[in-house]
């Protein structure tokens, strides 16, 4: 029997595709599909062999009665009983081939009605299994093209969905975001706030320090003025004394020069 090619069942893996065992079970059906009609086909030319052999057996069967016919024919006979003999020799042979040919043709006949019938029996059934793999292929193209319109339509549905998902969080990301920033300008503007009050505040101490030291300053000005003042009147009035004094000497002094 001839070898059987078998089937490539290498497939490559995806994310969408086939069920790996309906894959393998379809070809291995196929295969043994194959491989009867392969076994039917040997068959049937074995067969055929043994029919064409059994032909040839006759035939070489039939040329050696033919050439004993012929010998018979030749050989020198008594004339008195050729006749009779020849007669029934001729019988006998004719006899003989006609059985050999009859059962030549009964063999043959069989035969090749057995060959036919395997053959047409392995041509149905080649038929039959092209005709089953036709039909398993277009439903399989049909599933597959459905399978992938509904595979598509779905990641495209997924696609729409992670997009608004991620228009939603990048929304939300936005609203956090600028929440965050007006909490932090806020707290910054507190801040700021709070800095200028603690400014003004250190300002107005400044402010009141210095003011108090002024005043400070004016009151002491004012009383070292006051006591200038003091301080002149009394050298005004020393030197007022002084003045008088001086004079009542003189006048003291004058009667005892003109004596």
């Amino acid at each position: 029997m001839s070898e059987i090619v078998p089937l490539s069942t290498g497939f490559d893996l995806a994310w969408r595709g086939y069920r790996k065992r309906q894959v393998r079970e379809y070809i291995r059906c196929a295969e043994e599909d194959l491989r009867y009609v392969s076994e039917d086909r040997d068959a049937a030319l074995q067969k055929a062999q043994r029919v064409a052999d059994e032909l040839e057996r006759v035939r070489r069967e039939n040329l050696v009665l033919r050439q004993r016919i012929d010998r018979i024919c030749r050989a020198p006979v008594d004339l008195a009983g050729a006749e009779d003999r020849a007669r029934r020799v001729i019988q006998l042979a004719q006899a003989e081939a006609e059985e050999l040919l009859a059962r030549a043709r009964a063999v043959a006949a069989r035969s090749w009605s057995t060959v036919r019938a395997m053959e047409t029996a392995a041509r149905d059934r080649h038929e039959r299994l092209n005709r089953v793999a036709e039909a398993e292929h277009t439903a399989l193209t049909a599933r597959t093209h459905t399978l992938i319109t509904a595979q598509s339509a779905a990641a495209e549905r997924r696609r729409q969905e992670l997009d608004e998902e991620a228009e939603s969080l990048r929304g939300r990301v936005m609203a956090d975001f600028d929440l965050a920033m007006s909490a932090r300008r806020a707290e910054q503007t507190t801040e700021l706030a709070r800095a200028r009050e603690r400014a003004e505040e250190q300002a107005l101490r400044v402010v009141s320090s210095a003011e108090a030291q002024v005043r400070a300053l004016h009151r002491h000005r004012d009383s070292v003025a006051g006591r200038l003042r003091e301080v002149r009147e009394l050298l005004v009035e020393a030197e007022s004394e002084l003045g008088f004094s001086r004079r009542t000497s003189t006048v003291r002094a004058l009667p005892t020069a003109g004596a």
